[in-house]
C-alpha cells in the first residue's frame, strides 16, 4: 500500500482513503488521456480539414501557444503562494526558484511557439535573420547554428529531454526510492508518474506515426498535434501542482 500512496502523490489528510486519492488523480489523467487521441484522430479526417486545424497559425499551433500561457500563469500562482505557505511546509528557496524557471521556459515556448508575435504584428523578418533562419522566422530553435540536420535541431532535442526529465525521470525516482524522494522535493515540485506516462504516450505515439507514415502525407501536421498535446500537458501539471499546494495547506491546518 505504500508503493500505491507513492505513486498518487498521496497528499490526502488521515481520515480520507487511498481510493479517493486516485480519483482525484485520475482526473488528471483520464480527461488529457482522452483529449489527447482526439487530438490524433484528426488525422483521419480529410486532409485538408487537417490543413485547417495543424497549419502554421491555425487551432493547434494556437492551442499550443495558449496552453503554455496558461501553465506559465499557474507556475506564477503556485510561486506567490509558496512564499505564503513556505515556512510551515519547508518550501525552500530552492523549491520557490523552481517554480519561476519553470515560468520561464513556459513563457520561451510561448514566444517560440508564436515566434515571438511576428506573424501575429505583421513584423517582416530582418535580412540578416533571414540568413541563418531555415524559416525565415524570428526565433531561436529554427536558427542554423542549432539544425544538426534537416530532421534533427538541437534546442527541440533540448526541449523533448527537459519535458521528459521533470515529467518522467523525477516521478520516477520518487516512485522507487523513499530517499530520492525526499530530496526532489525539496527541491521541485514532483508530479504522479501517471501523468508523466501521458507525455512519454504523447511522443511515442507521434513517433510512430511519423515512422509508419509518408512524407508527402506526414508533412508537420501530426508533429503540431503533439506539440499542442505537451503543452496541455503542462497545463495539467501546473494545475495539478497548484491543487497541491492548496492540499498541502490543508492538511498542515489539520494537524496543526
Amino acid at each position: 500500500m505504500k508503493n500505491i500512496d507513492r505513486i498518487t502523490n498521496d497528499t490526502s489528510p488521515k481520515g480520507v482513503t487511498e481510493g479517493k486519492t486516485v480519483s482525484n488523480n485520475s482526473l488528471y489523467v483520464v480527461i488529457p488521456a482522452i483529449v489527447m487521441l482526439l487530438s490524433y484522430m484528426t488525422l483521419l479526417a480529410d486532409m485538408n480539414i487537417v490543413a485547417r486545424l495543424a497549419n502554421e497559425d491555425s487551432f493547434f499551433e494556437m492551442l499550443s501557444v495558449f496552453m503554455f500561457f496558461l501553465a506559465a500563469i499557474l507556475f506564477v500562482l503556485v510561486y506567490f503562494r509558496s512564499l505564503r505557505i513556505g515556512d510551515r511546509l519547508s518550501q525552500g528557496v530552492l523549491k520557490r526558484c523552481s517554480y519561476l524557471l519553470m515560468t520561464l521556459v513556459l513563457l520561451v515556448a510561448v514566444g517560440e511557439e508564436a515566434s515571438w508575435g511576428q506573424r501575429v504584428m505583421g513584423v517582416e523578418t530582418p535580412d540578416y535573420i533571414k540568413e541563418v533562419n531555415v524559416q525565415d522566422e524570428i526565433n531561436l530553435h529554427n536558427l542554423d547554428i542549432f539544425q544538426i540536420t534537416p530532421e534533427h535541431n538541437i534546442l527541440r532535442l533540448g526541449w523533448h529531454v527537459f519535458w521528459l526529465m521533470f515529467a518522467l525521470g523525477l516521478p520516477a525516482v520518487s516512485v522507487f526510492s523513499s530517499r530520492g524522494d525526499r530530496f526532489l522535493r525539496r527541491l521541485v515540485p514532483v508530479i504522479p508518474l501517471a501523468i508523466g506516462l501521458l507525455f512519454l504516450s504523447n511522443y511515442v505515439i507521434w513517433r510512430i506515426i511519423y515512422i509508419t507514415t509518408s512524407v508527402e502525407i506526414y508533412l508537420h501536421f501530426p508533429e503540431e498535434i503533439m506539440e499542442s498535446n505537451i503543452a496541455i500537458l503542462f497545463f495539467v501539471t501546473a494545475l495539478w501542482i497548484l491543487r497541491e499546494s492548496f492540499t498541502l495547506e490543508r492538511n498542515d491546518s489539520v494537524e496543526g
